[in-house]
C-alpha cells in the first residue's frame, strides 16, 4: 500500500468498521486512478555502487555528495560518445559514495525522490530525471589519475549545470 494513506481503526462497532472499509478502499482506488501507478514503496538500498557494466579496470575515485533534504539519488554514469552504461549506485539523503570509473569520458545522470520502488520504477510518478551537463573525463598522465567530487545539489557559485530530462532519456 502507498504510505501516504493510513487507515484509521473506527472507534467501535461492525457498521462503523464496514463504513471504514470502504471509505478507504475508496481512497486507495482514488490515489490509483490519479497517478496511474501504485506499486509497494521498499526499503531504501543502502548508499553503495549497485552495478558495474563493465570489465574494464575500475581505477579512477568519483565521490558523489547529497545534501540531506529528504531526495535520495539513483545515479547512472554512462560513456560520453556511446551512452552505454558504466555504473549505477544509490545515494541516500545526506550521504556520500566514493566509487571508482575506469578510465574515459562519462555523463551523469539521476533519478531523485523520497519513496523508493525499486530499480524498475525508481522513485514512482514523483521521480525527477537529471543530466549533469559537463563531461567527465576520468585519465592517467605522469601516473597520477584523476577524480571528481560531485555534490548532487545546488550551490550559489556553483560549477555542474544540469538539465531536466524525460524519464527515456535517463
Amino acid at each position: 500500500f502507498n504510505n501516504s494513506i493510513k487507515p484509521t481503526l473506527p472507534p467501535y462497532g461492525v457498521d462503523n468498521a464496514k463504513d471504514e472499509f470502504y471509505r478507504y478502499a475508496n481512497e486507495v482506488e482514488s490515489e490509483v486512478k490519479k497517478h496511474g501507478f501504485f506499486e509497494k514503496v521498499l526499503p531504501l538500498p543502502r548508499s553503495k555502487t549497485l552495478r558495474r557494466f563493465s570489465n574494464q579496470n575500475y581505477i579512477a575515485p568519483l565521490e558523489i555528495r547529497t545534501r540531506d533534504d529528504g531526495y535520495n539519488y539513483y545515479v547512472k554514469i554512462s560513456t560520453w560518445n556511446s551512452n552505454l552504461p558504466i555504473l549505477t549506485l544509490f545515494i541516500r539523503t545526506g550521504e556520500k559514495v566514493k566509487t571508482k570509473l575506469p578510465l574515459g569520458s562519462y555523463v551523469v545522470k539521476y533519478a531523485s525522490g523520497k519513496k523508493w520502488h525499486g530499480q524498475k520504477h525508481m522513485f514512482g510518478p514523483d521521480t525527477s530525471y537529471s543530466k549533469a551537463q559537463k563531461k567527465f573525463t576520468f585519465n592517467k598522465s605522469v601516473g597520477r589519475i584523476s577524480g571528481y567530487t560531485i555534490e548532487l545539489f545546488t550551490q550559489l557559485n556553483g560549477n555542474l549545470p544540469t538539465s531536466t530530462i524525460q524519464k527515456s532519456d535517463w
